[in-house]
Order: C-alpha cells, then sequence, then structure tokens
C-alpha cells in the first residue's frame, strides 16, 4: 500500500511536464453571450451606458446622476437579469448613436450653467475616480492608459481628472470611439446562434440576413476640450462638427468644473477593419494573466498534499487495521486486560456516538453546507465549460441563486436524515427543514440590509430596491422552501443509518490535556486555506478592482483540491481527538475544515489594507467587510518586507569633483539567444588611446567569462559634451559577417560606470522594460539589412554628498578607509547613482568625420533617427563613425539606493505564495505523521519491551515489520566506500550552499560585487573538505567497525565531485574554445584551480578524515547476524518508492529555481536571499522527513537495506530538477539558437543536478541514520 501510494505520487510530479504542453486547456473556452449581430454598411447602431463604478469606494451610482446629455426619446432601461440588479448595474440607453462604417464627428449638447450642487458632485466623482461605463453590442469600451512606463488597459473611461501642478477637476466632454469591424460572409453551413434575441439558425435560406459587418472590438480615447459654448449653442444633437486630430495637451485647452460653467459634449467615431473573428473578440478583455502563479500554486499543492496524504492514510490504514484485528481475536478478559493498559480509540466505543450539543443546529448548518457546496461546484464547472461567461452580465450570480433555490432538496434531505440518525426517530424533522431553509437566507438578509441602509443613505445603484426583496422572497419562499421540506420528508423515508455500536448511558470522563483542543481545531483551517487562498486573491481582484475573472479552469482544479483536503484534514482532526480518549468529534469534525473560514476572513482584511488601500470611507470599508464575513490571513505578509534584506553595494562610496575625469569599463558581449559571452573588443570598436588594459578580475569572474576592460568613453563630472570618438577602416568581409551573427543573436554592450551597469529601457508590447547594457545593432522589421549602434546618449545622475563630521566606514575595490573631519573635504562632492543609456543608430559623413580627433566636440543629436534611411547599415566596404554624449543630471538618490533600480524585487507574491503554501501543508501534516510515528513506535517499544523471551518469540512469529530485521539492520550496505565518499560530499556542498545563502541574504555578496558570490562559494568548498572527510571517515569506520583504509577514503571524498566537475567542464570548455568565447576557462585558471585544490582541499579533506579516525566510534545498538534474513518479495519495485519521494523537496524547491535559473540564463539579477535562505530551511526539513518515513516503510515490510535507500529518498530530487530544466530549456529558453548553447546549457544543469543530489542525499541519509539508531537503541536484546 505504501509503495502504490509513493509511486502515484511519483507520476503525479512527473505529470507537471505533461501539463506545461497541456496547459492551453485551463484557458478554456467562453460562449461570447449574445448572439451574432451583423450589421450593414449605415446601419445605425446604438451605444448603452451601465453605473458609473470607482475602485475607491466601490459605491455605483446612474449614470444620469450627473449632468450628462440624455437621449432624445428619453431614459429607457435595459432589461436587467437578477445577478446584475444584485450587482448594481443600471444599464440605460445613451444619446451615443453610429452609423456602421460611417466615420463621424458629431455634436451632443452644451449643458446648463453648473450649480453648485452639480460641481460638487462631479468633483466628488472626478476625485473618487469614478469610471464611466459605455457598451456597444454587448462589448464594454476599453480604453489604454500609461502608467509608470507600463501599458494598461482599463474598460471604461473616468469622469474628470485633476493635473497634478492644479487645484482644479477638469471633465471628460469629447469622446473619440474606435469601433473594431469583421466582414462576415454568411456560410452555407447551418450555424447556430443563441443570446439576448432568443435562438436561430442561419443557413443557405437567410445568408443574406447573416452576412455584413460584426463588432469585434470598441476602444475610446477620452479627452477634455474646452469649446466656445455660445457658439455650440447654435446647433443641433448630432450636427458635424470638425474632427479632433489629438486631445489638448495643456491645462488651457482643458474644460474646467466651475460653477455657471457651461459644458460641450462632442464625440468621434472611427471603424477600422480587423482580422479579429466574432467568436475571439472577447480575448482582449480576458487575457490570462499570471498563468504562471497559478500552476506554480496548483501543482506545489498537488505534490505536498497527494503525497503526505498518501502516507498519512498507509499509517492509518496500517495502524487501525493491525490494533482492529488484535484487539478482536482476543477474548473477553484479555480484552479487559488490554483496556486497562491502553488508551485510545478503542476506549470510547460505548461514547463515540453519543448525541453532540445543539444537535438540530448541527443538522441544519451541514445541510446548508451541502447546500452552498452543491452550488458552488455546479457554477464552477459550467463556468469553466464556458456556458457563463463575462459577456453575459450577471450570469454568473443569476445561476448560483437559482442553483441555491433548487438545492434546498439536498439541504432538506441531508439535515433531516443527519437528524433521524441522532434521535433514533424522524421526530421534529419539519422544524429541521424549515429551520435549513431559513438559516443561511436569514443570515444574508441581516447582513444585505444592514449593508443596503448605507448603499440607500449614500444613493448608490449598488442598493437592493424593495420590489428585488419581494422578488427574492417570492423565489425563495416558491422554490426553496417548498424543495426543502420536500428533502426533509425523503430524509424521514431513507434508509436508516444503524450506529455500529450501542452508546452507554453513562458518558465517559474525559482526560485532562494539556492544551485546548480548539486550537488544534484552528490550526487545521490552514491546510484547506493554503489550497485556496491563491485563487482567493485573483477572485477578489477581479470583485474588487474591477477586472474579468474568467480562469474557471484553474478554480475547478482548486475546487478538487479544497474538497480532498476538507476531506483529509477532518478524518486526519478526528482520529487524534479520538485516540486521546475525546468522544465530542462532531463539532470539532465540522470545524476542522470549516476553520477556513477565519482565514478566508482574516485574508480579506489584509486585502483591505494592502490591495485597497485606496479605497476612501467607512462605509466603503464597512461594505467590504459585510460582503466578505467569510475572508483571510496577513500576520506573514505584514513581516513580507523582511525578506527583502539588504545590500552592501560593493565598493566603497567615490566623490568625484566638477570637471574630475571619469573613465567607463566596457564588459563582455552576452547573449541569451547563445549564453556564449564575448569579448568586447572582439568586434571592431574604438579602441582607448592608451591601448587595451584589462581591470583585475576575481575567480568568480573568470569562471562567468567575464572580461572587464577599459573603454575609449571618459567623462568629466558634471560637465554635458558630445564627443567624436573614431572612424572604422573600411569593414571587411569577416568583421561584416561577425556583426551580422552578434547582431542577429541579438548581443549586448555591457558598459560600466564607477561599478554601475548601463540601464535601457525599451518598451516592448506596450511594456516599459529595463535592461542592462545596449545591443550590437537591430534590424528593421521591413528589411534585410542589419544596422549598428554608433552613437550612444549616456545619462548619468549624480548625487551631491556633503562630508559629515562622523567618521564614515568606507570599503572596496581600493581597500578600507575612514573619513573624518580631517579629511570632510576630500569625501565631499559628488557621487554616482545612476547610469542609463539611449543608443543610436546615425549615418555619418565619414569623409567630414575623419578630419577630426578622438574626443573633438560634435553637435548633440536631440533624437536618434526613426527612418532606415538615416541608419548606419553594416556592409563591406562601409566606414562606421562611433560617437557619444554625456548628460549629467542632478538626483534624490542616495549613494547606498542607488543599485535599487536593478535590484527591483519583482513577483514577490508568487515567492510568498510558494512559501506560505510549503508552510501550511508541510508543517500540519509533517506534524501529524511525526505523531502518528512516536505514538505507534514508542507503544511497540513499549510493548516489545514488557513481553518475556517466550512472548517475544511468539510475538515475532504473529506480527511484521521493523522489530524483525533487528540483527540485520544495521549489515553494511553495498558499496560502502562509494556512500561514505557521497555522503560526505553532500555534508561540503550543503555547508557550502547554506554558509553562501545566509552570507548573501545578510548583504555581504552583493551582485553589485561581480563574482563576489561564485567566488565565495568556491573558497567555502575548499575549506569545507575538513567536514567531508570527517563525515566519511567516520561513517565508514562506523560501517566496518575499524578505521582500515580510511585514506583511501579522505582522497576518493577529495577527488570525487572535483573530477565530476573537471570532466563535465573541460567537456564544456572544448565547445566554447571552439567558439573562441570569453567564457572558456583559460588554461591558467585551471592550474590555478587545480593548485587551491591540492594546496588547501585536499590537505584540510585528509585532516578531516584523520580526525574522524580519532573521534569516539558510533556504536551500532544491536548485533548483527552471520546470515542475511531473507526480504519478503513486494507487489512494487523499491525504486518507485524513492522515485515518489522526491517530488516533495521538488515541490518545496522548484518555484524559486524558476528565478535562479531566469537569473542565470536571462542575465537577470538574482537578489531574493531573503526567500531562497527561507526556501533552504523548509528543504532540508522535508528531505530529513521523507527520508525518515521512506527508511521506516522499508523497515515495516521487512526490507533492511536503507542505507542507499535513504540517500536517495531525498537525493531523487535531482531527477526532477533536471526534468525541470530540460521543461525550461525548452518552454523558457525556446529561443537559444545553436546545438552548442543547449549543450552549454544541459551540461551545466546536470552538475548543478548532481551537486543538489549529493547535499540532499547526505540530508536525508544522515537524519535517517539518527532515525534508525534510536529506535533500535531502544529494544533490548540479549
Amino acid at each position: 500500500m505504501g509503495q502504490l501510494s509513493f509511486g502515484i505520487s511519483s507520476i503525479v510530479a512527473l505529470t507537471f511536464f505533461v501539463l506545461r504542453l497541456t496547459s492551453h486547456l485551463c484557458n478554456g473556452f467562453y460562449l461570447p453571450g449574445s448572439y451574432m449581430h451583423t450589421y450593414s454598411t449605415g446601419e445605425e447602431i446604438f451605444v448603452k451606458v451601465n453605473s458609473l463604478t470607482s475602485i475607491e469606494t466601490e459605491l455605483p451610482f446612474s449614470y444620469y446622476s450627473l449632468p450628462y446629455c440624455q437621449p432624445p426619446n428619453g431614459i429607457k432601461k435595459s432589461a436587467e437579469n437578477l445577478g446584475e440588479l444584485l450587482m448594481g448595474d443600471q444599464i440605460d440607453n445613451s444619446p451615443y448613436r453610429f452609423h456602421m462604417n460611417l466615420n463621424e464627428s458629431l455634436f451632443l449638447c452644451v449643458t446648463k450653467p453648473l450649480n453648485e450642487d452639480e460641481v460638487k458632485v462631479l468633483k466628488q466623482r472626478t476625485r473618487d475616480l469614478y469610471q464611466v461605463n459605455v457598451i456597444l453590442d454587448n462589448l464594454p469600451v476599453m480604453r489604454s492608459a500609461e502608467q509608470n512606463g507600463v501599458q494598461i488597459q482599463w474598460t471604461g473611461f473616468p469622469v474628470g481628472f485633476k493635473t497634478q501642478s492644479g487645484n482644479e477637476d477638469y471633465i471628460i466632454n469629447h469622446l473619440k470611439f474606435k469601433v473594431l469591424v469583421h466582414e462576415y460572409e454568411g456560410a452555407g453551413a447551418p450555424v447556430l446562434i443563441t443570446g439576448d434575441e432568443g435562438m436561430g439558425v442561419i443557413t443557405e435560406s437567410n445568408e443574406k440576413k447573416g452576412s455584413g459587418f460584426e463588432i469585434v472590438g470598441f476602444e475610446v480615447e477620452p479627452c477634455s476640450i474646452k469649446r466656445n459654448t455660445d457658439a455650440m449653442l447654435k446647433l443641433k444633437m448630432y450636427d458635424k462638427i470638425e474632427p479632433t486630430e489629438t486631445c489638448p495637451a495643456g491645462i488651457n485647452g482643458f474644460q474646467v468644473i466651475r460653477e455657471q460653467e457651461r459644458v460641450a459634449f462632442t464625440y468621434e467615431v472611427k471603424f477600422v477593419k480587423s482580422d479579429i473573428r466574432w467568436p475571439s473578440r472577447w480575448d482582449a478583455y480576458l487575457k490570462m494573466e499570471g498563468a504562471r502563479v497559478h500552476w506554480f500554486s496548483i501543482l506545489n499543492s498537488l505534490m505536498v498534499i497527494f503525497f503526505l496524504a498518501g502516507i498519512v492514510f498507509v499509517i492509518f490504514l496500517r495502524t487501525v487495521r493491525r490494533d482492529l484485528t488484535r484487539y478482536e481475536e482476543l477474548d473477553k478478559e484479555a480484552q479487559a486486560q488490554m483496556n486497562e493498559e491502553l488508551s485510545g480509540w478503542k476506549l470510547v466505543v460505548g461514547d463515540v456516538f453519543r448525541e453532540p450539543e445543539h444537535s438540530k443546529l448541527f443538522c441544519i448548518m451541514v445541510g446548508n453546507g451541502v447546500q452552498i457546496g452543491g452550488m458552488a461546484v455546479v457554477s464552477i464547472v459550467f463556468a469553466a465549460l464556458g456556458f457563463m461567461s463575462p459577456a453575459s452580465r450577471g450570469m454568473l450570480l443569476t445561476g448560483m441563486i437559482v442553483l441555491y433555490l433548487f438545492l434546498g432538496i439536498a439541504s432538506g434531505y441531508v439535515a433531516v436524515r443527519l437528524w433521524r440518525t441522532i434521535k433514533g426517530d424522524p421526530l421534529g424533522w419539519r422544524s429541521v427543514s424549515w429551520l435549513a431553509a431559513c438559516f443561511f437566507p436569514g443570515v444574508a438578509f441581516i447582513i444585505l440590509t444592514a449593508l443596503n441602509f448605507l448603499l440607500w443613505g449614500s444613493k448608490s445603484t449598488g442598493a437592493i430596491p424593495i420590489s428585488l426583496y419581494f422578488m427574492l422572497f417570492f423565489l425563495w419562499f416558491c422554490i426553496s422552501v417548498p424543495l426543502t421540506l420536500l428533502g426533509g420528508f425523503m430524509g424521514t423515508h431513507s434508509a436508516q443509518i444503524e450506529f455500529p455500536v450501542r452508546t452507554n448511558q453513562i458518558p465517559r470522563e474525559i482526560p485532562a490535556r494539556k492544551y485546548p483542543s480548539w486550537l488544534l481545531v484552528l490550526g487545521a483551517g490552514t491546510l484547506p486555506f493554503g489550497t485556496l487562498f491563491i485563487e482567493l486573491f485573483f477572485i477578489m481582484s477581479s470583485i474588487w478592482l474591477g477586472r474579468f475573472y474568467y480562469v474557471f479552469g484553474f478554480l475547478l482544479i482548486v475546487l478538487v483540491l479544497l474538497v480532498i483536503v476538507c476531506a483529509e484534514v477532518s478524518v486526519v482532526l478526528t482520529y487524534m481527538h479520538l485516540c486521546v480518549e475525546d468522544w465530542r468529534w462532531w463539532w470539532k469534525a465540522f470545524f476542522a475544515s470549516g476553520s477556513v473560514a477565519l482565514y478566508v476572513f482574516l485574508y480579506s482584511i489584509n486585502y483591505l489594507v494592502f490591495d485597497l488601500s485606496s479605497l476612501s470611507g467607512p462605509v466603503s470599508a464597512m461594505l467590504y467587510l459585510g460582503y466578505f464575513v467569510p475572508l483571510t490571513f496577513s500576520v506573514l505578509l505584514l513581516m513580507s518586507h523582511l525578506c527583502n534584506g539588504f545590500y552592501l553595494p560593493g565598493s566603497y562610496m567615490h566623490t568625484y569633483s566638477t570637471g574630475e575625469e571619469i573613465f567607463v569599463k566596457v564588459n563582455s558581449l552576452t547573449s541569451i539567444e547563445t549564453e556564449l559571452p564575448f569579448s568586447y573588443y572582439s568586434l571592431p570598436y574604438c579602441q582607448p588611446p592608451n591601448g587595451i588594459k584589462k581591470s583585475a578580475e576575481n575567480l568568480g569572474e573568470l569562471l562567468m567569462g567575464d572580461q572587464i576592460d577599459n573603454s575609449p568613453y571618459r567623462f568629466h563630472m558634471n560637465l554635458n559634451e558630445s564627443l567624436f570618438l573614431c572612424v572604422t577602416k573600411p569593414l571587411n568581409e569577416d568583421e561584416v559577417k561577425v556583426l551580422n551573427q552578434r547582431t542577429r543573436d541579438l548581443y549586448q554592450v555591457n558598459v560600466i560606470l564607477d561599478n554601475l551597469p548601463a540601464l535601457r529601457y525599451a518598451e516592448q508590447n506596450g511594456i516599459r522594460i529595463q535592461w542592462t547594457g545596449f545591443p550590437v545593432g537591430f534590424r528593421t522589421q521591413s528589411g534585410n539589412e542589419d544596422y549598428i549602434i554608433n552613437h550612444l546618449k549616456l545619462k548619468v545622475l549624480v548625487h551631491e554628498y556633503e562630508g559629515a563630521g562622523a567618521p564614515v566606514l568606507i570599503t572596496g575595490d581600493e581597500g578600507m578607509g575612514i573619513v573624518t573631519e580631517s579629511n570632510e573635504k576630500q569625501g565631499s562632492g559628488f557621487e554616482i547613482v545612476g547610469f542609463e543609456v539611449e543608443p543610436c543608430s546615425i549615418k555619418r559623413n565619414t569623409d567630414a568625420m575623419l578630419k577630426l580627433k578622438m574626443y573633438d566636440t560634435i553637435e548633440p543629436t536631440v533624437t536618434c533617427p526613426a527612418g532606415r534611411d538615416g541608419f548606419q547599415v553594416i556592409r563591406e566596404q562601409e566606414r562606421v563613425a562611433f560617437t557619444y554624449e554625456v548628460e549629467f543630471v542632478k538626483s534624490d538618490i542616495r549613494w547606498p539606493s542607488r543599485w535599487d533600480a536593478y535590484l527591483k524585487m519583482e513577483g514577490a507574491k508568487v515567492h510568498w505564495f510558494s512559501i506560505l503554501n510549503s508552510l501550511m501543508v508541510i508543517f500540519f501534516l509533517a506534524g501529524i505523521v511525526f505523531v502518528i510515528f512516536l505514538r505507534t513506535v514508542r507503544r511497540d517499544l513499549t510493548r516489545y519491551e514488557e513481553l518475556d523471551k517466550e512472548a517475544q518469540a511468539q510475538m515475532n512469529e504473529e506480527l511484521s515489520g521493523w522489530k524483525l530485521v533487528v540483527g540485520d539492520v544495521f549489515r553494511a550496505p553495498e558499496q560502502p566506500k562509494l556512500l561514505c565518499v557521497m555522503v560526505g560530499n553532500g555534508v561540503q556542498i550543503g555547508g557550502m550552499a547554506v554558509v553562501s545563502i545566509v552570507f548573501a541574504a545578510l548583504g555581504f555578496m552583493s551582485p553589485a560585487s561581480r563574482g563576489m558570490l561564485l567566488t565565495g562559494m568556491i573558497v567555502l568548498y575548499l575549506f569545507l573538505g575538513i567536514a567531508a572527510g570527517y563525515v566519511a571517515v567516520r561513517l565508514w569506520r562506523t560501517i566496518k567497525g575499524d578505521s582500515l583504509g580510511w585514506t583511501s577514503v579522505s582522497w576518493s571524498v577529495a577527488c570525487f565531485f572535483p573530477g565530476v566537475a573537471f570532466i563535465i567542464l573541460t567537456a564544456l570548455n572544448f565547445l566554447l574554445w571552439g567558439s573562441k568565447s570569453t567564457g572558456a576557462i583559460p588554461i591558467s585558471l585551471y592550474f590555478m584551480l587545480f593548485f587551491l585544490w591540492f594546496c588547501i582541499s585536499v590537505p584540510l579533506t585528509l585532516l578531516g578524515g584523520f580526525m574522524g579516525t580519532r573521534a569516539e566510534p558510533i556504536e551500532f545498538p544491536v548485533r548483527t547476524n552471520q546470515i542475511p534474513r531473507e526480504i519478503p518479495a513486494g507487489k512494487y519495485p523499491s525504486w518507485l518508492l524513492v522515485l515518489g519521494a522526491g517530488t516533495l523537496p521538488f515541490g518545496t524547491l522548484f518555484i524559486e529555481l524558476f528565478f535562479i535559473m531566469s537569473s542565470i540564463w536571462l542575465g537577470r539579477f538574482y537578489y531574493v536571499f531573503g526567500f531562497l535562505l527561507i526556501v533552504l530551511v523548509l528543504l532540508v526539513i522535508v528531505c530529513a522527513e521523507v527520508s525518515v518515513v521512506l527508511t521506516y516503510m522499508h523497515l515495516c515490510v521487512e526490507d533492511w537495506r536503507w542505507w542507499w535507500k535513504a540517500f536517495f529518498a531525498s537525493g531523487s530530487v535531482a531527477l526532477y530538477v533536471f526534468l525541470y530544466s530540460i521543461n525550461y530549456l525548452v518552454f523558457d529558453l525556446s529561443s537559444l539558437s545553436g546545438p552548442v548553447s543547449a549543450m552549454l546549457y544541459l551540461g551545466y544543469s546536470l552538475l548543478m543536478a548532481f551537486a543538489i543530489m549529493l547535499s540532499t542525499g547526505a540530508i536525508g541519509f544522515l537524519i535517517s541514520f539518527y532515525f534508525v539508531h534510536y529506535l533500535f537503541s531502544s529494544v533490548k536484546i540479549d
């Protein structure tokens, strides 16, 4: 059974890669929600308006509560469904009307002079960021805006706005609409179309009717334009006006909101043909962003939950079944004696089915829970299948209400049947049925009515009208109540559930406990919450931030996980209560999983504080909390800033005086397309006047392929200059070939000023992105030519620093010193706190440029050329002129914060989601596993020791398990020397990782100190050879019983991992040498590394081995038999168990692995070492836990060969790491070009996976060894 559960968990983890391949299935599909309406050219189209909404207040208001133009035929409300009414939607007709494919610019109206009340309301709506929501052919209008350099899409447009520099509010009074249309030609095949106007079929007979233009997109650009209202008053509604090319950019052109001011409303519409098809028109609204977060959450939960759940249930089945079998085989006298000796669930047999307190309330709550749960399941299934699209407004809420009403029959049936089971007869079933029908609706009525008074007081359209109250009451009374009573009646006539045991008349006394049981119940809710809370974030964002929620496929998976976990948690907690003789399990089982509601509510408060901090007014906050009475969790998020850590910027604070010369350095050319670095001067760039000089490099920089040289770029502090560098010789064939290749492989030039890499800003798909470095060249989309970057516009951010009297310690490349009063002037000056570059390609007159000397002044470039005629082409016999300009800009950034722009910690929520989920799941179930282990093992040991020899022999014949392998458990494993060597190397690598990450988390290995992290890891590895030798030799001595052969073991330890690394790196190095890459390790560095290894690591390893021979020997607690015991044949091979065990450590590790690999292979800075430290702690705990569990399970099936299995139980995580690296290569590095790059990637990944196997395997083995030693040292054997 145990092997089966581990095999299943292994398969579940391996399906990660299949899930990635089929992840698009979770995007689902949707029915666009209205029938496909086609319009002929010139046909009139009407626009509707919905309520005004704001994420600042969450109070919707009618569109016509503001002084907008009204339709010529008066305001007419559209038919609304139940969901729309409850959501506060109020859809009305509007004065906006279009004619298909006719571009128009039209006048609407001029308002009366604005009075005091109208101005007050308009300003309030403007400052509360209210949005106007208009709808065309069931599509909400979409607006694009740029925030912090990121292009964002919104539905609707603002009522008005306030400029940053002024105190006036301005109204949006002109709309520039864009309607995307697709020409549709009716096909002969029948097409089913459904929607608001019914259902029909388009066939050949009505093909012409189906042909025309479909509306597939609706966009708006809102403007505020101050009009001449006197002239506008002479116009009639829909008179033509001059179209507006661009919206005004200054406040003088805006329409101010002021008393006695008239406002002229106008609009224009433009029709644009589009390739978007009608079924795909909602795709722009339903973009599934952040899918990786959903998958990280789900896969992590899957691996952890199913793995440990399998273990828990296996142990339960083993323990409970064994106890039951033994208990039934005893006679009455023996049972009575056993009852006196033992404790646990067997003693509460006469009380376990005793009626709980408030049994009627219990039955009602269970019945209502079934009703709500059924409603949720069916709703999400239908939504995942696409039948409740956001295009059908209010359909999801309407469907949920209808389902709730009709599922009253299930509520009544479950409540009454449970009542009948507890009481023994159906007496009082009508009372239970009526209460089941009234309980949840009554609570909802009280809360909603209280909130409704707030909405009525605010005159919001979100208030539920009295007529809707009566409608809901009518539906409840006429549908839900009769069905609940019918369900109750069916419950009275269903088969009786008989209790298997009789209940004693006198209740058994419950033993006193150290801790109150409610702590256990409260803690149990963390596990279901860990499954739910990531999806909860997205759901709440869709409700409160006006976003569309449409990843119902993910929600369905989360629901399935939630059901499994709730069942698991309640069973586990019930069993634990019964084991301590607490028979009051009814309510505790309910709240074990039901306590998740507490965390959901705490999380809603956290969400209000951190994500809805802009929510204005107590009314909005009370509405929010009122609607989310069941919500969740904030303590760990409150402390999230602790994991951001700090860093030491890595070089001393250099201050420059005005005019002082500053030199720029250049690093290797790099590319995420090839991962092969090349020297900057491998391309025909200008060279420094005094020749190329390499900067001193540390060990890490050399291994990483960095090659930092001086450059011809030089600045003078606070002096803006535009300078000439050089003109190249005519480019030859080889130079053109190399330049074209580097350009197409997206190579970046990396320049450094005062230890800061140059930052470049680029816009991709409307999103502003930061890059370090700039490209060698580029190719235009429409041409076949490559163009070189030959002009740099450099911006240097400086901060004026005045030396303080207090001493300041400064450290860096040039040593350490103290700035005090005596050298204060020397410390004063300007600090460089930022370095930005804008690269340009400019075709220069090289003949004129040849007359200039290096650093001659030229005319500055205002803007880079926009057309290819102005670009410098890469072509044979072409000369290239290189120039640059520099601008110094004063900044408020302080020197310690200058790296913040590079180390922005994006995606922190993903780290926290992963860590919190792992914490809640792992610690909860791990606690249960160890409690059961301690209970089972301790009880077995106690009983085993109390028996005499004859009884022990009889017991050995009757029982099976770990007690039978007492004479074989410490038998030497196969290949003992290799095991000792691998464990020793694992301790060495693990110690290196722990110390490195701790120092990095404390800020002592900043990215500002290039190569410092890798250098530090190598130094630590060398010095930790003493630990490797000690552990390996002491383990060897323990296994063999003497120290003979310890020198051989020590030498093997010193050579094993370095030897493997040497083979892999040398093979990869031949590839790099063949590509002439700077990433190749030079021969001199090979000798340096060999010298360090031979002079530091080897002697320390031998010293550690010698200390291991002198350490106190570890004595085995039991003797080993001469003849090995036969191992029973298993149903499944044990390697399945070992492979499956690696899924749990991988579940803890793999999210952080994604960020680490992105930093290595995509050129990003990795600096969230605080998170990595937490993940490392979790990894150690899980590796220990997994190996102990697996070792115990092997011993229980009489398999005494546990040594290697304990090692690979946790070490098998390396297999999943390597498989994940292949997955990362396929999905995230798909642009990697050439077999050389792929082989480099796989080679480095293999070395990383091997190191992980050794370190995690060592952790698992050492903990398992301690566990086995402790276990058998407790057994008294002659």
